[in-house]
């Protein structure tokens, strides 16, 4: 990724501040989360974007992977960003580069969510599969926990193209 913000509170919420971001890029009002992002993302999410009263559409999983097929019927034209954790709440390992072709070919954008960005020393980074935004905690590389906060991390993106 091209340009990072090192300073946000924490994951959830940069992940609401990458949802928000979406909504102004695009200028639509939908946003698909996955189910399998952690539910107290999925809340913070929800809060971030309830006075801009977005359509939000849970996109389910299958076989504890995001489900493709209903990815392809549930995005359209009107779909700010497609929101999806990897490693996921189950710890599988979503198919980033299949699903940022279905979310870029209906204009939207792909916001991939890292819970442990520890991972990505064995893992693919998301900006390479397709990734429009990325959001992640950064406590595991060796921050105090404070008495439970705060914590420290980031939202990533590409540069505008022209």
């Amino acid at each position: 990724m091209e340009v990072v913000i090192p300073s946000i509170y924490d994951g959830a919420s940069a992940t609401g501040e990458a949802a928000l971001m979406s909504l102004r890029l695009t200028h639509k009002n939908k946003i698909i989360i996955s189910t399998l992002l952690h539910p107290h993302y999925r809340e913070t999410v929800k809060t971030y974007l309830a006075p801009h009263e977005p359509e939000i559409i849970d996109l389910p999983y299958k076989n504890g992977l995001v489900d493709m097929e209903k990815l392809k019927t549930l995005i359209d034209e009107d779909v700010a960003s497609v929101i999806i954790q990897s490693p996921n709440f189950f710890g599988g390992i979503e198919k980033l580069a299949d699903i940022s072709e279905i979310v870029h070919s209906k204009g939207a954008l792909l916001i991939s969510v890292i819970v442990e960005s520890m991972s990505l020393g064995i893992l693919k980074a998301p900006g390479k599969m397709g990734s429009d935004i990325v959001t992640g905690n950064a406590q595991s590389f060796g921050m105090d926990l404070n008495y439970g906060g705060p914590y420290n991390a980031y939202l990533a993106t590409k540069k505008p193209r022209n």
